[in-house]
Order: structure tokens, then C-alpha cells, then sequence
């Protein structure tokens, strides 16, 4: 699979990711078992949300073991937009992802400049 750079992250991953929302639909235990197995195969880039309802959850339970989550570029946003909010957001991100870090946090659906 080719890798690419994730914009001026200085972030490689394969071209081919892992997004979200989808799990949304599956058990825990299946989206933990789909997660694994796209990890397994080589998918090194998961992108998820705070508004994605319990997907954040599903694939920190996924990562946990197996030394996957050292293998994976983990992406989450939010759409809150003062500091003080979208601090509480990252740590629940953090707290439902599992993990100690989040390498691309983002501004999930800005539509104005202000």
C-alpha cells in the first residue's frame, strides 16, 4: 500500500484508513474484531469523533491489545470551538480511546469563518 504524508503533520500513513463512523452499527465485540483486523492487515491510520457516538470506545477497546495502538496514527475531533471546552472534550476522547495520545486532533465541521 502507498503511504502518504498527512498534510504539514509530518504524519505518514498507508493511503487507505480507517474511518469511524461505520462501527457505530456493530457490537463491541464485533467492531473490536473489524478494528483488529484492519490494524492486522496493514491499515495504520484510524479517524474517529467525539460525536460519533461510542466509536471512540470501540476502537481504544480494539488497540488496547496486541501492541496495536503503537502502530496506528489515532486521529479524533470535535466541533467545540473555545479552549476550555475542547479541553474537556480531548481528555474524554482520551479517557474513551484508551490511550495516553491522540496524534491529530481536529475542528470537526467548521462552516464559517468566525
Amino acid at each position: 500500500m502507498r503511504r502518504i504524508r498527512l498534510g504539514k503533520t509530518g504524519l505518514d500513513v498507508h493511503q487507505l484508513g480507517f474511518g469511524g463512523i461505520p462501527i457505530q452499527r456493530l457490537t463491541l465485540a464485533r467492531a473490536v474484531r473489524v478494528v483488529q483486523a484492519a490494524v492486522d492487515t496493514g491499515v495504520d491510520f484510524f479517524d474517529t469523533a467525539r460525536g460519533y457516538d461510542d466509536s471512540e470506545m470501540k476502537i481504544g477497546r480494539a488497540l488496547r491489545s496486541g501492541g496495536r495502538r503503537d502502530r496506528v496514527i489515532l486521529a479524533s475531533k470535535c466541533m467545540i470551538l473555545d479552549r476550555e471546552g475542547m479541553m474537556r472534550a480531548i481528555e474524554e476522547s482520551l479517557r474513551a480511546l484508551s490511550t495516553d495520545r491522540i496524534d491529530l486532533y481536529q475542528l470537526h465541521g467548521i462552516n464559517s469563518w468566525e
